[in-house]
């Protein structure tokens, strides 16, 4: 992606969060994600509480609208949190506020915003199920072993993937959530995306100062479903299904460059081994 769609990206981005800004006292979205109702309905009251003035007359109701964004299940609920001053007595210093909680229809502002990031997720989403990493930028799942280079190649290819598209949708997947005031802490958004040459890598996305998309390695899992470690030193008695000889020799190549092999042969549940054998007594098998 060009610097100059970069920076015409950062200019929304910061328009949208002024714009958030600006109409901040109209709408009061929070964040609670994988809540349950309880827990919505919770978070709502407390924060409507919170926002009770500290003296008032008894008597006084104050009705507050409060919607809440869950950004795992993307979910919005809005609630009226209706409160009531109750008169003083029986030795309170404070007279307490009695408070009800209903469901309510969301803000027109609040529902166009939050379907708008739903539809932009959902685009990131197809984009990457549509993508696929080519062997000319990681061969094999079983590469990733202390690879130092795998992590940033996949980057660096969705970064470029489709004339940027994957990183101009997550930004302005961002840029909206920034909108609704609820990005106070990383999304933890995790995409699966498939080998050329069979497996899966499990990424985890996000966006850096610079604007820039910037990916994390979460998982690699093989065409035989098997999870690959990430560390050799994890390797050690590490138990794989193998379906064929062929894919015992494919795996043992990329396990040879960092100390491990595959008995030849060896088909079915098979243990990984190491090759720091003594050679007066074993053959050696990594060379």
């Amino acid at each position: 992606m060009s610097h100059l769609k970069i920076n015409n990206l950062l200019f929304f981005v910061l328009f949208s969060i002024f714009t958030s800004f600006a109409n901040a006292n109209t709408d009061l979205v929070g964040r609670c994600d994988g809540c349950n109702d309880t827990q919505k309905q919770t978070y709502a009251r407390s924060w409507a509480i919170s926002l009770l003035p500290t003296k008032a007359y008894p008597g006084t109701a104050i009705s507050t609208v409060i919607s809440v964004v869950d950004l795992k299940f993307d979910t919005l609920t809005t609630y009226r949190i209706n409160s009531m001053k109750l008169p003083g007595g029986g030795g309170m210093a404070v007279p307490p506020w009695q408070t009800g909680v209903v469901i309510v229809s969301s803000p027109a502002t609040v529902a166009t915003k939050f379907n708008n990031v739903k539809l932009a997720k959902g685009e990131l989403l197809n984009l990457l199920n549509a993508t696929v990493i080519p062997t000319s930028v990681v061969g094999h799942p079983w590469e990733f072993v202390d690879c130092g280079y795998c992590e940033n190649n996949i980057q660096s290819y969705l970064q470029s993937t489709a004339n940027g598209k994957i990183e101009a949708v997550w930004l302005t997947s961002q840029a909206l959530l920034l909108s609704f005031g609820v990005l106070n802490s990383p999304l933890a958004t995790t995409y699966v995306i498939n080998f050329e040459g069979g497996g899966q890598v499990m990424i985890e996305a996000n966006i850096s100062v610079g604007m820039k998309l910037v990916i994390k390695v979460i998982k690699v899992i093989d065409a035989n479903n098997n999870t690959v470690p990430l560390k050799s030193v994890d390797l050690q008695n590490y138990n794989i299904w193998v379906p064929s000889e062929l894919a015992s020799e494919s795996i043992s190549s990329y396990l040879n460059n960092v100390g491990f092999y595959l008995p030849p042969g060896a088909i079915g549940i098979v243990t990984i081994q190491d090759c720091s054998k003594d050679p007066s007594i074993y053959e050696d098998v990594c060379e």
